[in-house]
């Protein structure tokens, strides 16, 4: 017999709607993903094993639901035309005590804490330049293309290393500690672990204590990029940097490096113009070479961008140059001329009487003291005639 999907669907509801245990029934599970919405409330009730999706009315419930927390829930079951199947609820009872899987996050939370994974102190910088950054992710969705997209716009010459890996389910475990562990070994600037928004059950291969162990062991940076803004997972706490979304753990390692280095290149340059000046320190073009400091093996690959530029500068800083000590030779010769000295040096003399210059004959009489002072050296003499 072949039916179609509608009448399969129809065939699964009357089914579940003719059934009289499942008319009336009390589940016990982990209240999450609980969000509400206008009169209406939904979220999920779980265990070790499986979840269900759950649907009442604000109206219905004695007390706000939040995720964590266990509960009993009363109503049936209700089969959609998806293929989906939710339990529409009409009582909820919560006991008194956190749910046993939230419970768990929270004790692994407490011991990886107790050993010091967390520890600000532990957690490693981002260098200044990444030119190679390993990124742990699925292959399929946005996400890597979110990545690639903002590499690619901000600085073309990173290099991309993906690790395919699942991040949901049971399998996703062993995949991302695997990432992990392989660019931990490699020659990468630092490694991205993303996935994009989830559930709390979708998001928890973060939350295992293999994949947190397996971030906090590693050898480079690792920025946590799971998930949207607002879900944290241990993996965040363990890593040395969270990203709110994967697109700003692209940007954080593609910051604008180039603008940054020819900030600190145009800014030793006019420090190192100023040294010469001023006749502290020899500016020359065997220097430029030396501007660029701070540089690891790693960023060769700008040398000859910012030797260029460098070059570029400095042919202008030497006309600047050029053309102040210029100016100082004429300054220092007019000066020069200018001077007392330089008037003796040219056959003039200056004559005192009593310590004071003579500027005419008049000054004097006979008999009077006088001292010529010549360009080297100094003649007594007397007024004879008037």
């Amino acid at each position: 017999m072949i039916i179609s999907v509608t009448q399969f669907n129809n065939f699964v509801k009357a089914m579940l709607e003719s059934e009289p245990v499942l008319n009336d029934l009390q589940v016990r599970g982990e209240i999450c993903n609980c969000r509400y919405s206008g009169a209406s409330v939904y979220f999920s009730l779980k265990d070790e094993n499986c979840l269900v999706d759950c649907f009442a009315y604000a109206s219905s419930l004695k007390e706000d639901l939040r995720d964590g927390v266990s509960a009993i829930v009363r109503g049936r079951p209700n089969y959609l035309k998806s293929g989906r199947f939710s339990f529409t609820v009409s009582e909820i009872r919560t006991e008194d005590r956190q749910g046993k899987l939230f419970e768990s996050f929270l004790q692994l939370k407490e011991k990886l804490r107790a050993e010091g994974l967390f520890l600000p102190e532990n957690k490693k910088s981002l260098p200044r330049f990444c030119f190679k950054v390993g990124v742990v992710t699925s292959v399929f969705g946005a996400v890597i293309e979110d990545i690639k997209k903002v590499a690619q716009r901000r600085c073309d010459y990173i290099e991309l290393v993906f690790f395919p890996a699942r991040v949901q389910g049971n399998d996703a475990v062993e995949d991302l500690c695997a990432g992990l562990d392989y660019f931990s070994a490699s020659d990468v600037d630092a490694v991205i672990v993303a996935r994009g928004g989830g559930s709390f059950e979708e998001l928890n291969p973060f939350n295992s204590e293999q994949v947190v162990r397996a971030v906090a062991r590693c050898s480079v940076p690792v920025i946590s990029a799971v998930g949207h803004e607002t879900d944290f997972t241990l993996c965040d706490f363990a890593a040395d940097i969270r990203a709110s979304t994967p697109s700003v753990a692209a940007e954080m390692v593609t910051a604008d490096n180039v603008k940054l280095a020819l900030f600190e290149l145009s800014r030793k340059m006019g420090a190192a113009v100023t040294n010469k000046l001023s006749g502290v320190f020899l500016f020359s073009r065997e220097t430029a070479g030396r501007l660029i400091v701070g540089l690891s093996a790693k960023e060769l690959k700008l040398k000859n961008f910012y030797c260029n530029v460098g070059l570029r500068l400095l042919g202008g800083t030497e006309k600047k140059e050029l053309a102040a000590e210029s100016a100082f030779t004429t300054l220092s010769r007019n000066l020069k001329l200018a001077s007392p000295l330089g008037i003796l040096e040219r056959g003039y003399a200056v004559v005192r009487k009593d310590g004071e210059k003579l500027f005419s004959p008049c000054q004097v009489k006979k008999g009077d003291d006088l001292e010529i002072i010549l360009r080297d050296g100094k003649i007594k003499a007397s007024v004879e005639t008037e």
